[in-house]
């Protein structure tokens, strides 16, 4: 499974007003410092958990194997990822000579909502092409939107609170906080987490 990026979100989950204001921050000297911080939190605390904060559309690929051997395991169903998927936008096949062709939106539906454990792409049982033609396919693609919401205020406010109070001891701290205090920071972010987390992401 190969996933890429399609359109990134419209906003960011964290503000550099945000994080002075929780920080305690008033001066604008550090402005530039923060917003790179911020970058880094945002891409950790993604990584970290396997999710997404903002809604965003995703490209999520399959070869012929990996499909089929989701398929099997999840009979009409593909178990798209442990992505917090919202939507699933398009499903294209492709055979041999790498032709795709559209599945018909009524011939699946999503099955999880974005605080789900994981979401499947369900295929119609009573569709014959989304049964017998989806099973003798080269590859396929699925177009998802992920994230909580379009708006930061969807995220959840502990992810948001918790973020802050990182980049707010990265800002503070710099290059003068030890090694062990930093993953100590780590360690107490990456706690927080641990609720959000998707089941891939924990073994």
């Amino acid at each position: 499974m190969r996933i890429e990026l399609k359109t990134a979100p419209a906003t960011v989950a964290l503000t550099l007003a945000g994080v002075k204001q929780q920080a305690f921050i008033n001066t604008t000297e550090y402005d530039t410092m923060i917003a790179a911080e911020i970058d880094k939190a945002i891409a950790y605390t993604e990584q970290y958990t396997g999710r997404r904060l903002i809604d965003q559309s995703i490209y999520i690929y399959y070869d012929r194997d990996e499909y089929a051997d989701r398929m099997r395991a999840y009979k009409n169903s593909l178990l798209l990822s442990s992505l917090n998927v919202s939507a699933i936008t398009e499903v294209l096949t492709y055979d041999e000579l790498n032709a795709s062709t559209a599945v018909t939106s009524t011939d699946y539906r999503l099955s999880g909502t974005p605080l789900s454990a994981e979401s499947n792409l369900v295929f119609n049982e009573t569709t014959t092409a989304s049964l017998t033609n989806i099973r003798q396919v080269d590859g396929v693609r699925v177009e998802v939107v992920c994230g909580y919401g379009a708006a930061a205020a969807n995220v959840p406010g502990t992810i948001i609170y918790a973020a802050n109070q990182l980049v707010a001891y990265w800002v503070q701290n710099g290059n003068m906080a030890s090694t062990e205090n930093r993953e100590e920071q780590l360690i107490t972010f990456r706690g927080v987490l641990l609720q959000y987390m998707s089941p891939e992401q924990m073994f």
